[in-house]
């Protein structure tokens, strides 16, 4: 029976963890089994560490206990309720595998310092890659030998290839793993942590029921998401004897991506854009196309930002439903618009012809554009210590009180968003492919920030730094004032690139499951000062 071994559940329901499993002495315990929770806890499983893993939701994720977890009070922000999700597998029921690496230059900036650089952090971006079961990731011009197509770079702008994850749901990816000898309790919110001085001995939770969960643990980890870990951490500050009481930096510097569709385009050339930009499959991934600044142009101060092409059309609805009606029947679901296929198909008709050859022929998906095309931003954002998480004040019931996700944007991104936006223009009408024509609104500040939202890649709350009084935690991810307390995830990030933050979440905590398989088993580990 799957989440069981020699008779025993390993996948149980708070409710259902018996006292027994309690008096069990682990090495790690992890809180929260989501994307970085589910990948850390399997890392240090498979190198002999015994992790026993705490989630407060369910044995399936979902969205719906997200307004009773945190609540958006600052600059609107849609992925508080919408881009995340609690239970087994967390978020990666929801992300769509997009793979995407930080570059070199993130990591040095003065004001947004990170105390590892990239040299530290780029072998776990291979890691991570024979990881999740792929080979290391083609360079550019493997991708655009391809595809058939060479998109040349400028001075300011360069063509940027992501890979995709063929199964980005962890649950089913790591599923041989969840019926291992790794128990997951699933039910049960984390209150509180013991300690003796700066050393934490046993973690407290509680099952929707009442009932009271005590593991001990040499080790323990936070990683319960980006707004879990921030509300977690400031609740236990609450508590007397907390290492972390006066810091001051826990849940402050919260970040997202500013995303957009700030531009239209007008083709100048068909054939030759079809094949720069159309989405593909290469080296048994899917791939995107897509342009960012160069590092050239990023030395100059310049915040992060990529860019892509939306193509609209009528079509695309109907290919929608007939995509997501094919996943949920892969998994074995039904899907609630499946009626509307026979519709789906007519609607179609005769566009599936050239759809279905040009995937065949030369594995590129057939970008429908009768209602236009957009370019559609993503900027990075510049940190500010006043967006932030705090507890929603008042509550001092058993349960951990709400987030307040009080996300605040400066404003001046704009004006990398609009630099960027020429630079790509003038990259494109110089190779003859199309012309980006920005709208109205982006000649302001404040007409700019009207086209943008969040795109639900948080990260910051529990920012890591080079000293105690500059975050929450050193380069490993131990909270200050600690001995064995660490996090996961991206809320470590003291800036998250133009990038989709998820990969390099994974790369710091295979990282940080390295470091403390070392510790587990007595190993010499080298001091950070030795390896930056």
């Amino acid at each position: 029976m799957p989440g069981q071994k020699d008779g025993r559940k390993m996948i149980v329901s708070g409710n259902d963890f018996v006292l027994s499993a309690t008096e069990r002495h682990f090495d790690v315990a992890v809180i929260g089994a989501g994307t970085v929770g589910l990948c850390l806890a399997t890392a240090l499983r498979r190198k002999g560490v015994s992790v026993i893993v705490l989630e407060a939701g369910g044995a399936s994720a979902n969205t719906t206990s997200n307004v009773d977890t945190a609540v958006s009070a600052g600059h609107p922000h849609e992925g508080t309720d919408l881009g995340r999700a609690s239970g087994l597998g967390g978020t990666s029921a929801l992300w769509a595998g997009q793979l995407v690496e930080f570059d070199p230059l993130d990591l040095q900036r003065r004001d947004r310092p990170w105390p590892i650089n990239y040299e530290i952090l780029q072998p776990w971006y291979n890691e991570a890659y024979a990881f999740l079961g792929l080979g290391p990731r083609p360079t550019v011009a493997q991708y655009q030998e391809a595809m058939g197509f060479r998109i040349k770079a400028n001075a300011r702008v360069e063509p940027l290839m992501t890979r995709w994850l063929p199964e980005p749901n962890f649950t089913r990816l790591f599923a041989r793993d969840l019926q291992s000898d790794m128990p997951v309790v699933t039910d049960v919110e984390v209150d509180r942590i013991e300690f003796e001085g700066t050393r934490a001995t046993s973690v407290n939770a509680r099952s929707k029921a009442g009932a009271s969960v005590r593991v001990a643990a040499d080790h323990v980890i936070l990683a319960a998401g980006t707004i879990g870990n921030a509300r977690l951490a400031l609740a236990l500050q609450r508590q007397k004897g907390c290492p972390w009481t006066k810091n001051t930096f826990v849940g402050r510097y919260f970040l997202d991506h500013l995303g957009g569709a700030v531009a239209t385009v007008e083709v100048l050339d068909d054939t030759a854009f079809r094949k720069a930009f159309e989405h593909g499959q290469a080296f048994g991934q899917k791939f995107e196309p897509k342009l960012k600044f160069t590092e050239e142009a990023s030395a100059q101060k310049i915040l992060g930002v990529n860019g892509a092409f939306l193509f609209h059309s009528a079509l695309y609805p109907h290919l929608s439903n007939l995509k997501q009606t094919a996943r949920a029947a892969r998994n074995g679901v039904l899907h609630s618009n499946a009626w509307a296929l026979p519709g789906d198909l007519v609607r179609i008709g005769r566009s599936f012809l050239p759809l279905v050859c040009r995937y065949l022929r030369d594995r590129r998906v057939y970008g429908f554009y009768d209602r236009g095309i957009e370019f559609y931003v993503q900027s990075e954002q510049i940190p500010l210590f006043h967006s932030s998480v705090r507890l929603e004040p008042g509550s001092q019931n058993e349960r951990l009180p709400k987030a307040v996700v009080d996300w605040q944007v400066d404003g001046r991104e704009i004006d990398a968003i609009r630099h960027f936006v020429e630079s790509a223009n003038a990259l494109l009408v110089q190779q003859g492919l199309a012309r980006i024509i920005p709208k109205p609104e982006l000649d302001s500040q404040q007409g700019g920030l009207s086209l943008l939202a969040d795109t639900y890649h948080q990260s910051g709350g529990m920012r890591m730094s080079a000293a105690a009084g500059g975050g929450v935690t050193d380069a490993d991810g131990l909270i200050w004032n600690t001995r064995n307390v660490y996090v996961a995830g991206a809320s470590v990030m003291p800036s998250s690139s133009h990038a989709n933050v998820t990969l390099t979440s994974m790369a710091l905590a295979l990282r940080l499951a390295a470091h403390l398989t070392a510790k587990v088993k007595g190993r010499a580990l080298a001091p950070i000062s030795d390896t930056m």
